[in-house]
Parts: C-alpha cells; structure tokens; sequence
C-alpha cells in the first residue's frame, strides 16, 4: 500500500474518533415547572385526604376509650359499694301488716288503731275536735296495754317480750310514742324495769329487721346498677 493512502485511512479513523469523543452532551434532566407542580399536587393531596380519613377513627377510639374508662370506674365503685353491704341471700323477714281494726277487741288492736290513725294525721293540722278524739285514742290505748299485762296470765318471760314488743312498735312512730311511755307508768313498779328492757330488747330487734331490710334493698338497687352497666359495655359508643 502507498504511503498517500496509508495517511488518508489513518486520517479518516482519527476524524471518525474524534467526532464520536465532540458528542455534544446531554442536558440535565431538569423538569419544567408545571410537572413539578403536578407531581407536588400528587405528593400532598393523598397526605391530607389521608389525615382527614383518619381523624374519624381516631375520634372514635378516643371516645370509646373514654367511655370504657368511665364505666370501668363506676362499676368499680358500684362493686366497692356492694361489697360493704352485709351478705344477705334472701330477704329479711317483714312483720306481717296488720288489717285495718273498726272495733278493738284486745291490746294488739289498740296498738294496731293507734299506728294507724298516728299515721294518717302526721304533718296534718288537727282542729279541736281532732285533737280532742285522738286524746282519747291515746289515752284508751294506754288504758288497754296495762290493763292488758295486769291480767295477762301468761309465763312472765312471754309476757314481757310481747308487751315490750306492742310498746315497741308504738315508739316507732313520735305521735304514738308517748302512749308508750305513758304505759310504762301505769305497770306495777315491780315489773316496770323488766317490762322496760323488753321494750329496749324489742326496740333493738326493729332497728336490725329495718337495717336489714334498707341494706337488701340498697342491694339490690347495686345490682340492677351493674347489670345496666354491663348491658351498657356491649353498647357501640357511636
């Protein structure tokens, strides 16, 4: 090969490298504004959808856990409050009520008259014809009780437990309580002191029947109250 043409080939392979190293170069990948708008409405939109989609739930566990916490501390103290009650697994015994007395025949029907009418005039104003009649009842009632355990041939021991019982019930209510002490003073002095521990013992055994009775009702209101909260638990908040 001559030398001419070995110098243009080595000179057209140089121009060839030479034009592929003078590429021009590429621009930087700089995006126009309005695409960098686009993409930033595509960034943020979803993060506040996404925060108001949220904040309905998460006010929902919020209530509902104020709500668990409120009757998880009412039951609580409800409970606290059964525990304290004496353990009753039935209803205490109530005296029998006794029926309404036209004529009274006995002791036991004075006393049953003189409740009730005491009853019935509480906190009422009495005129002097009232007042005059129901002087009257107090005074045969009294008259009756003693009268009664002067004759009574009962054992003494039966004796006293039932006038002191009668007398008891009488001091239940504050009109018909001084028939009572009027009673004690008409009794022989030798049995007056015994008649009046009966009275004490009966007044005694009332005061627990009552006791018993308030705290089984109380009770039972408890419990109605736990089974509302229990029934209110299974309820959806909202």
């Amino acid at each position: 090969m001559s030398a001419p043409k070995l110098t243009k080939r080595v000179q057209k392979q140089e121009g060839a490298r030479a034009t592929a190293t003078a590429a021009p170069a590429t621009t930087p990948l700089t995006a126009p504004a309005s695409i960098r708008q686009s993409l930033q409405r595509h960034i943020t939109r979803p993060v506040a959808v996404q925060r108001q989609v949220v904040q309905a739930p998460l006010r929902a566990a919020q209530l509902e856990r104020q709500e668990t916490e409120r009757l998880a501390l009412h039951r609580h103290a409800v409970t606290e409050q059964l525990a304290a009650l004496p353990s009753m697994s039935a209803a205490p015994a109530q005296p029998v009520a006794s029926p309404a007395v036209d004529r009274p025949q006995n002791p036991t029907d004075w006393v049953t008259v003189m409740r009730q009418r005491a009853a019935e005039i509480e906190g009422q104003p009495l005129d002097a014809r009232q007042h005059a009649q129901f002087t009257a009842l107090q005074r045969q009632t009294a008259q009756a009780l003693a009268q009664g355990f002067r004759t009574d041939r009962s054992p003494a021991t039966a004796r006293y437990e039932h006038y002191g019982d009668q007398l008891a019930s009488l001091q239940r209510h504050p009109v018909s309580a001084p028939v009572a002490q009027v009673v004690l003073g008409l009794v022989p002095g030798r049995e007056r002191l015994a008649l009046q521990r009966a009275v004490d013992t009966a007044v005694q055994r009332h005061e627990v029947r009552d006791h018993q009775a308030a705290a089984f009702a109380q009770a039972q209101t408890l419990q109605r109250q736990l089974a509302e909260l229990d029934a209110e638990a299974t309820q959806p908040v909202l």
